[in-house]
């Protein structure tokens, strides 16, 4: 149960992360070419947005927490790295790109001479960021969808051995046949 409520815990803090992604990603060609003034009001809506860095801590430590709860199950457990891998990518390109410009700008409240470089590197820094958030949901989702099959068919190699010993255990001796085949197959499905 535990397993399965850190699990909708990393695809919640990673759907909303992307949320405020995606707004960045999708304002950016309307914003990309405004005038400064114009620019530096829009900016004014940002205010606040710091406080989503609490979804991207949860959604760190969720899912490198569904890692290694799936380190047994090879089909979940690398979705899930590359899910990791993906926000510590969206966040190393926050911290080189992104929060320079706002220091620089005391976050868009000072108007800088190079305002149009920071203004660049803000803007595609955060398309970045949307990318690398668009790709840890889609490897969760994976990882999801991985886990999935491991509980319905029970076949997937590195799944069936913990899937065995956890809700099996009592299986009636009339159905031993049922239960050797399985073992067969899944045998066969982890050798190859």
């Amino acid at each position: 149960m535990a397993y399965k409520f850190v699990f909708f815990i990393a695809l919640l803090a990673t759907a909303l992360a992307l949320g405020g992604a995606m707004a960045h990603l999708l304002e950016l060609p309307n914003k990309i070419s405004l005038a400064r003034n114009d620019y530096f009001v829009v900016q004014k809506a940002y205010r606040g947005w710091n406080r989503l860095a609490f979804f991207l801590l949860i959604q760190l430590i969720a899912i490198v927490s569904v890692a290694i709860m799936s380190r047994y199950e090879p089909s979940v457990f690398w979705p899930a790295v590359v899910s990791a891998l993906c926000l510590l990518g969206a966040q190393a390109v926050f911290w080189v790109y992104t929060y320079p410009a706002n220091v620089a700008t005391k976050n868009w409240t000072g108007i800088p001479d190079d305002w149009e470089t920071l203004r660049t590197n803000w803007e595609y820094s955060h398309a970045a960021g949307a990318v690398c958030q668009v790709l840890a949901m889609s490897s969760l989702i994976i990882a999801a969808l991985a886990l999935k099959a491991c509980r319905i068919y029970r076949l997937i190699p590195g799944c069936f051995k913990e899937v065995w010993r956890s809700e099996w255990p009592g299986l009636p001796a009339k159905n031993l046949t049922i239960r050797r085949r399985a073992i067969g197959l899944a045998n066969a499905c982890t050798a190859s």
